[in-house]
């Protein structure tokens, strides 16, 4: 099982690391040494406080671009050749993020304004070679608003017809919305609606990163 590899000195950028790996599934250890790894540990993430020891460290002021940097490399490539972002439109709108058919993640935005910066940072983060983001053709006033916010993005954006991606289960939010946007592809008829747990329900109906990793 590939894991990544935390060594820092920067006491917040270490938190702030392991929170978000411990928050996504990521398989993690942490190191006492930068070169103290076992052949297991694809990428060793350090702040940009820590001296450059080369090696598999990487560098960063911002945690999160870090745990982004390093899912290319979970999945044994330098970058991915797709990233899709999905968005179901709204007041609260969903948003996920889909690389080379794999979902790494899928969350609920508190508004529009919200949306367009975290959709940023994604663009900034991640490892790739080419991004799309797709947005559900529902809820209009909300859509427009959010295709008018991303203009400034320079991202090639389109329409996705949500009739055969709004299958719905009786735990389902916005963030899982988003993630059938990004694949556009049509869950089963009725699938999920016995599950009683959301993260039964992604892991069972999405290939995601930590169910590639075996975490």
């Amino acid at each position: 099982m590939r894991r990544v590899g935390v060594y820092t000195q920067d006491f917040k950028f270490y938190r702030d690391v392991i929170d978000l790996l411990r928050r996504w599934g990521i398989p993690f250890v942490s190191l006492e040494h930068p070169h103290a790894f076992s052949g297991d540990v694809v990428i060793v993430l350090s702040s940009f406080k820590d001296p450059d020891y080369g090696s598999l460290q990487e560098r960063f002021y911002n945690p999160r671009k870090a745990v982004r940097f390093a899912f290319a490399r979970l999945l044994g490539k330098s970058a991915f050749s797709m990233v899709v972002v999905g968005i179901d439109p709204g007041p609260r709108p969903g948003l996920a993020v889909v690389c080379d058919g794999v979902l790494t993640e899928a969350t609920e935005c508190p508004g529009i304004d919200a949306l367009a910066a975290e959709v940023g940072d994604i663009l900034n983060h991640y490892l790739y070679r080419d991004v799309v983001v797709r947005i559900g053709n529902g809820d209009r006033p909300n859509r427009e608003a959010i295709i008018s916010s991303l203009k400034g993005l320079n991202v090639l954006t389109y329409q996705v017809d949500e009739s055969g991606t709004t299958i719905k289960y009786r735990n389902e939010n916005n963030a899982i919305s988003a993630a059938k946007i990004a694949m556009a592809v049509a869950l089963p008829d009725g699938a999920g609606r016995k599950q009683k747990k959301r993260a039964n329900f992604v892991e069972r109906n999405f290939i995601t990163i930590r169910g590639v990793l075996g975490a």
